[in-house]
């Protein structure tokens, strides 16, 4: 996953650096940290979207599994 630090960085447009944009490109764990920073932000600036597109069962199920990996 790309660096948090980083990537809130590039979003500012302080950084630009290319392992952080393929990581982007590639990584889905990267590709949800991206869309959760934007959502943050719009949340915080009052332009949340009309309809959000959670899947916490997912989300739950996801972490779950990770953690069992973890422990196996």
């Amino acid at each position: 996953m790309a660096d948090k630090q980083k990537l809130s960085a590039f979003m500012d447009g302080d950084l630009i650096d290319d392992a952080l944009i393929e990581a982007l490109e590639n990584d889905q764990e990267s590709k949800e940290a991206w869309q959760n920073y934007h959502l943050i932000g719009d949340v915080m600036r009052g332009d949340e979207p009309q309809s959000l597109d959670w899947n916490i069962a997912e989300s739950v199920a996801l972490a779950l599994e990770d953690e069992l990996r973890i422990k196996a």
